[in-house]
């Protein structure tokens, strides 16, 4: 009924659709740019070199010509069986690869936004028009008509649906029915009615289930982990969910993909990578500093927060990730916030216990300061710094003199 969150397999079917998709948007590609390099007046230069390249070209296969019709087929040059291979080269290559490399890679512009409006880029308002993009299409459709006819049926009904425009609905009908798979099956539909019914305690058990079988992955049901937790009672939410997710064992842990083998199940990375860090410990560490309140928030949980980033810090990827040392720093901030709006307590007590209530909140704002320099540091990140000066004087202004 709902969709089941296993690791997506790639298939021969699969590896065969996508080819020939990149190899349909690189013909289009390379026709579009052939037309638009084609569209200037001819000059005397230029048009003496391609007649001159092209009357070589007409001798040489004359040539060659007049010499098979002499000696007949035995001899075969070696110039046609290097063109062949060339050819065949061409033809075997990676168009997934052609078609990215036009493209900048994903890794270099992740999560950034451009803020400054020097570095702002104009618009791209150039339009296609229907005519030229038929054109297009046309030459697209007869350059891979080859390759099309050596697929099964199905293949070419489904690649001809999503030239057409159409979007193809992947459903689970094609899983195979084994009993892991009937598990996580029967274990998915009960986790999503319980969700519906709010029955959050059986939701969690099945949650708590199926992340631990085999061949599911994680990233399609974190979500619903986060959520279910958050409305569970008895449980605190998001340290606990951490440390959950982090201690669940992964057969992808230590293994080291290779970039250039084409595997047939995708890589999970539930721990993350060794360059990237998880997406889910971000998203609930934000959420935990943003939406709990700093009134409800008892010093416990600030400890047990600083303590499990203390020790996010001290491994990779966690240590080279500005986000995390930023988010950090904020936590510092916050605890110092809180320190300092709790100093009237201390105005009628001894010169010690003041003295220790400002050094505790002149700490968390030294340890701030340095964790958030060193997120900027670690990757030019825009820090607020006008914002952050100005919730330190007012946390200095609280302090007892």
């Amino acid at each position: 009924m709902f969709e089941v969150p296993t690791i997506d397999s790639t298939k021969r079917s699969v590896v065969n659709f996508k080819k020939l998709r990149y190899q349909y948007m690189n013909h289009m590609y390379e026709r579009n740019r052939y037309n638009k390099n084609g569209q200037g007046l001819p000059t005397p230069v230029s048009s003496e070199n391609e007649m001159n390249a092209s009357e070589d070209e007409v001798s040489h296969k004359r040539v060659r010509k007049r010499w098979r019709r002499i000696v007949g087929e035995s001899v075969s040059s070696d110039e046609e069986e290097e063109e062949e291979e060339e050819d065949e080269q061409e033809q075997e290559g990676d168009e997934e690869k052609k078609y990215f490399s036009r493209y900048d890679k994903p890794e270099d512009s992740f999560e950034r936004w451009a803020s400054n409006t020097k570095h702002r880029k104009s618009i791209n308002r150039k339009m296609m028009s229907y005519k030229k993009y038929n054109k297009l299409t046309k030459y697209s459709r007869k350059k891979i008509q080859v390759p099309l006819i050596r697929s099964n049926r199905k293949l070419q009904e489904n690649f001809l649906s999503v030239i057409d425009g159409y979007e193809l609905i992947d459903d689970n009908i094609n899983l195979k029915e084994n009993f892991t798979m009937v598990n996580v099956k029967l274990l998915t539909d009960l986790m999503y009615e319980s969700i519906f019914k709010e029955n959050w305690k059986i939701a969690y058990r099945c949650f708590t289930l199926l992340i631990r079988l085999p061949k599911t992955s994680i990233r399609k049901i974190w979500n619903l982990g986060s959520m279910i937790i958050e409305n569970l009672e008895g449980i605190n939410k998001t340290i606990e969910f951490l440390k959950l997710f982090n201690n669940i064992h992964s057969r992808y842990k230590k293994k080291i993909f290779n970039q250039t083998v084409n595997y047939r199940e995708a890589p999970v990375f539930n721990d993350g990578s060794r360059n990237k860090t998880p997406i889910y410990i971000k998203t609930l560490l934000w959420k935990e500093i943003t939406t709990t309140s700093t009134s409800s928030r008892t010093s416990s949980n600030y400890n047990e927060l600083i303590e499990y980033l203390s020790e996010l810090t001290l491994i990779p990827p966690f240590m080279e990730d500005s986000e995390i040392w930023y988010i950090y720093g904020i936590v510092h901030l916050q605890r110092a916030n809180e320190l300092s709006m709790n100093l009237e307590h201390y105005i009628d007590n001894s010169s010690s216990s003041k003295d220790i209530a400002n050094n505790e909140v002149v700490q968390n704002i030294k340890l701030a300061q340095k964790f958030l320099k060193k997120a900027k540091e670690l990757s030019k990140i825009e820090v607020p710094e006008r914002q952050i000066t100005l919730m330190i004087k007012n946390i200095e202004g609280r302090m007892i003199h």
